[in-house]
């Protein structure tokens, strides 16, 4: 499950939350906190920085995890901590996409809601839009 809102925010520079890693489908080392208990939400970053930047210090993820959701928040590949390939075959075929969809695989979950700041929202259609069997769209997506 996905719900889908957009807003916009300022930049919160790193928080205090430590990171963990995970190796993608294809190897690549991602770096993603994970906060919190109760129902998932998925925060994804904007264009060329990070988790952190966009989302470490905001009083939206403050506010998620007061109401007890559980946050978690990925360096997309090449920003902040997660691995910098320098080939162009690392970022084709939705490779962004297949690391969001391996992240949520490496923490066991099924259903999840996502939050996307600037370039996120490009990452996150494509993640609805592709056919993945058992992810379900949502009947009333949140754009603001």
């Amino acid at each position: 499950m996905a719900l889908i809102c957009n807003f916009s925010i300022t930049g919160c520079k790193t928080g205090d939350v430590e990171k963990s890693y995970f190796s993608s489908s294809d190897g690549t080392k991602i770096a993603y906190t994970d906060e919190g208990r109760g129902n998932p939400v998925l925060l994804i970053h904007g264009f060329i920085v990070d988790g952190n930047f966009n989302w470490g210090n905001s009083e939206f993820r403050k506010q998620l995890l007061n109401e007890g959701y559980r946050v978690f928040i990925p360096d997309l590949r090449g920003n902040g901590n997660s691995d910098k390939p320098q080939n162009k075959e690392s970022y084709k075929d939705n490779a962004e996409v297949k690391d969001l969809i391996a992240l949520a695989d490496h923490l066991g979950l099924k259903n999840y809601m996502a939050v996307w700041y600037s370039r996120g929202s490009i990452i996150l259609a494509k993640l609805l839009t592709m056919k993945i069997p058992g992810i379900y769209k949502g009947k009333y997506p949140v754009a603001g």
